[in-house]
């Protein structure tokens, strides 16, 4: 027979303290670098995205221009996979930290 002490005990993960994390003293260089990382990596995804939206832009021009001037199908086929292919990364890209941050959360 379990006394109430017993019953009452909870397992934790050894290496969590009791307020359920592990819990470490601030270190102001370790977070600085930890921040120039993450603002490096944020940096270049911004840049990936203005980049190919620029040139999507471009291609948007070209289309409506084309659209006046009598553009052939095939060159309209060839601009929308360009479009496509831009797309994709801008996406990709802008989305792939929001996507990790709320796939973790759940």
């Amino acid at each position: 027979m379990e006394s109430k002490s017993e019953s009452k005990r909870i397992n934790r993960d050894p290496y969590q303290g009791p307020i359920g994390y592990k819990a470490l003293p601030y270190d102001p260089k370790g977070t600085r670098g930890e921040a120039i990382k993450s603002r490096n990596e944020y940096y270049s995804r911004i840049l990936v995205a203005v980049f190919a939206t620029m040139n999507i832009m471009w291609i948007a021009i070209a289309q409506y221009a084309g659209y006046f001037m009598g553009m052939e199908r095939g060159h309209k086929n060839i601009l929308n996979i360009a479009e496509f292919v831009l797309a994709t990364p801008t996406l990709f890209s802008s989305v792939v930290g929001y996507f990790f941050v709320e796939l973790g959360s759940v």
